[in-house]
């Protein structure tokens, strides 16, 4: 914690200023689409022309008296709903506790010290503008909060997203024609076995049960289960790879899925570095593995550290601390009773972080 009491300018805001500017305001995050309750989930399976021929079989099963049948098809039902439920709930929890995870920290100036505070209980201020996402590559300075949360820019392309409407999966549109197709054969089927039954043996009754008969033994009743039950499994499957999957259909499209695009750094990596060749212009030495640390690197990681920021938030400068703590600890190496008076920051003409530090000790 630095004091600012030199700088009047910047002494940050007070404690009673940030309640009340998080009163106005809210906290700083994204809001993120709503999960769906139980009854949300269940109405967007049953609402499937899928799901509605199971409901619409075991109805007719049960008004015909086969009791044990439509009770077994509507069965159906509850099962599909069930997995899809714990399916989706999963992985929203898991999400959270991603998002939760992620959450940054932020240096800030409050009461006139330097604090750092969750990301999400930045307030703002009264000045422009940086927006938020930007990549500082050259100089320094400090920033004035404000806009935080859902009224930043990027909070705006947050809102934009979330209101895309979900479109079906082709999948899942081909089995639904595939179903409005076969029930439409399945009702003229039922029409004209009745007609012919009727007219060929006078028997309306019967030939109302044939062609029911007929009809079912047409329907797919088979289909939503199946579908479901194998976009589950696919998606236990995939989750023993540590893959999140928010949507069973995600399953459909990963599967035909032919080229796969993504960035590297925080993606494919964990979005950190680490020392292990250091290079004095005349050896190697290879930082893996135990043993004594040579002399003549010693200097390498020295310079390193005080060219580095004194709480560093890049990866780079993270590395060369750590190395530094592992084998410089407790030798005149390291300098935490040196005091910082100058900074000179990369720039084109000069392509090197440069510092100048006073010790307190002999005012060097």
């Amino acid at each position: 914690m630095e004091n600012l009491k030199n700088n009047p300018q910047f002494s940050g805001l007070t404690e009673s200023e940030v309640k009340s500017r998080i009163a106005r305001d809210g906290y700083n995050e994204l809001q993120g689409g709503k999960s769906k309750s139980f009854w949300a989930i269940m109405f967007g399976v049953v609402k499937e022309p899928m799901f509605l021929l199971l409901v619409a079989c075991g109805t007719i099963y049960m008004l015909l008296g086969d009791i044990t049948e439509g009770f077994m098809l509507l069965g159906f039902v509850f099962v599909v709903m069930g997995i899809e439920f714990y399916q989706e709930r999963k992985s929203e929890k898991a999400l959270d506790a991603l998002k939760d995870l992620a959450s940054p920290r932020a240096l800030v100036i409050r009461n006139n010290a330097e604090i750092r505070i969750a990301g999400r209980e930045v307030v703002c201020d009264d000045q422009p503008f940086v927006y938020s996402g930007s990549m500082v590559v050259q100089g320094n300075g400090l920033a004035k909060v404000t806009r935080t949360g859902m009224n930043t820019q990027i909070g705006k392309i947050g809102k934009s997203i979330s209101e895309v409407e979900e479109s079906p999966s082709r999948l899942k549109k081909e089995i639904g024609l595939l179903v409005k197709r076969l029930t439409i054969a399945g009702a003229i089927l039922f029409v004209l076995v009745i007609a012919l039954y009727t007219l060929t043996r006078g028997d309306l009754l019967q030939g109302f049960l044939a062609g029911i008969t007929l009809a079912m033994a047409m329907l797919p009743e088979e289909f939503p289960v199946v579908l479901t039950i194998f976009m589950a499994v696919g998606a236990w499957r995939i989750s023993k790879k540590r893959v999140l999957t928010r949507q069973p259909n995600a399953i459909e499209t990963l599967g035909s899925a032919t080229v796969l695009c993504t960035d590297k750094t925080g993606t494919l990596t964990e979005n950190k570095m680490k020392v292990t060749k250091l290079y004095n212009k005349e050896n190697f030495w290879i930082t893996k593995g135990a043993g004594d640390f040579p002399e003549e690197y010693h200097d390498i990681i020295e310079y390193g550290i005080l060219s580095s920021q004194i709480n560093p938030f890049d990866p780079m400068e993270r590395a060369i601390n750590t190395i530094g703590d592992s084998f410089l600890k407790g030798t005149e190496h390291l300098h935490a009773d040196w005091e910082m008076v100058k900074e000179y920051s990369l720039s084109k003409e000069l392509l090197a972080m440069s510092r100048v530090f006073r010790s307190k000790s002999s005012n060097r």
